[in-house]
């Protein structure tokens, strides 16, 4: 799965790792991260490296985008 970021013309390729972190956060969004480490299967570190990139990279420009197109009030 790729997904492109807004504002930038660069794709950002997810892995299979990426695409579990994001599954199990939606689905319980307050695990603890030890818990999600050992859930999915990778290192408390790779844990925390993989969500910082998925948090700059993916979810603040979906922020960003979603903030531009709500209307004003």
């Amino acid at each position: 799965m790729a997904i492109s970021s807004v504002g930038k013309q660069e794709t950002i390729k997810l892995d299979l790792y990426d695409k579990k972190i994001l599954w199990e956060l939606a689905l319980n969004s307050r695990i603890p991260r030890k818990q999600l480490a050992k859930k999915i299967g990778i290192s408390q570190e790779r844990l925390h490296y993989k969500i910082n990139r998925l948090t700059k990279d993916v979810i603040e420009p979906a922020i960003i985008l979603t903030k531009k197109k709500s209307p004003s009030f």
